[in-house]
């Protein structure tokens, strides 16, 4: 692997991404296989995430 570095910042955000589908708010199974791909997206719990996303 290149680049970047390892580790995770806060391992709060992503235990809280992955949960994201079973919080009742996503009814469809497109919407609830990607909302934990979007929470890791946007929550920025690496160390070395791409944050200009």
């Amino acid at each position: 692997m290149e680049g970047g570095l390892d580790g995770i910042i806060n391992e709060g955000l992503i235990r809280a991404s992955l949960v994201r589908p079973y919080h009742g708010y996503h009814h469809w199974i497109y919407q609830k296989a990607a909302a934990p791909v979007h929470g890791i997206i946007t929550s920025h719990g690496f160390v070395d995430g791409n944050m200009r996303s």
